[in-house]
């Protein structure tokens, strides 16, 4: 068996990210340490594209892979005046009925706003987002491994959202998300936010 795994990856804007994990192992060979007391050694290397120089690549390529170690989720906020996007699931999905904020898992090698973005126009119809991280925190549902909750604003969009793949879609007033039957995970953060 090969002392280390990779994948390859593209971002939307064209990206080229090389995740590479080493077993303990070579990680402890290669940094002097002991590999019972290691965790394993994880690094991306990221490659633009042809002829274009990108300044955020240095800047990415200082961040762990995504889901190499835990499953991330991201969650968009879409703010409307004073009502939030909130949508249910279909009854063939797990946790049937339940509502939710729109997103969905982080991809290998994209980025928290990378995937709210891919995600939103997957499940809205909704192009050119952009994102800001309001919080994350680790939660697990029973029986199941931790996963990372992230959670965005959504700053811009353009297009009206359409409901492609919910149960049902509302705008909520705020102040009315804690009366909703929510996922587990996302309740917290409806605490938070509507505090």
């Amino acid at each position: 068996m090969a002392p280390y795994s990779w994948s390859l990856a593209q971002t939307p804007g064209g990206h080229q990210i090389y995740c590479f994990r080493l077993k303990k192992s070579l990680a402890g060979s290669l940094l002097g340490k002991r590999p019972k007391k290691m965790a394993r050694l994880e690094f991306a290397a990221i490659r633009p594209p042809a002829g274009r120089a990108d300044p955020a690549t240095a800047a990415e390529a200082d961040r762990p892979c995504s889901n190499m170690e835990m499953l991330q989720v991201v969650a968009g906020i879409v703010r409307r005046e004073d009502r939030i996007l909130i949508c249910r699931r279909t009854p063939q999905q797990s946790h049937p009925l339940k509502w939710e904020f729109p997103g969905g898992k982080v991809e290998p090698g994209e980025t928290p706003a990378r995937a709210i973005e891919r995600e939103l126009e997957e499940e809205l119809d909704i192009r050119g987002v952009t994102s800001e991280e309001i919080t994350r925190y680790e939660y697990a549902y029973p029986g199941k491994n931790p996963i990372l909750l992230i959670f965005l604003r959504v700053k811009e969009f353009t297009g009206e959202p359409r409901n492609r793949i919910f149960h049902e879609i509302r705008w909520e007033p705020v102040p009315n998300l804690a009366a909703f039957d929510f996922l587990e995970g996302d309740r917290d953060f409806i605490r938070e936010y509507s505090g």
